[in-house]
């Protein structure tokens, strides 16, 4: 038996997916200490990047 999927449904997941794991993320962050002014993609991807590269100044 095939196992067939739309393209629309597919991407869907993929768009859910992708907004769980920025939770996880952005939980775990907030469990550390990091205040965050909100977790849309924009600024979620902003605030990750400054913060890592903030990381590696100090290691």
């Amino acid at each position: 038996m095939a196992f067939h999927n739309k393209v629309n449904d597919i991407l869907l997941h993929v768009f859910n997916h992708g907004t769980y794991h920025r939770a996880q993320i952005a939980s775990e962050m907030r469990r550390n200490g990091v205040e965050l002014k909100g977790i849309h993609n924009f600024q979620f991807y902003n605030q990750l990047s400054l913060l890592l590269n903030e990381l590696q100044t100090h290691f």
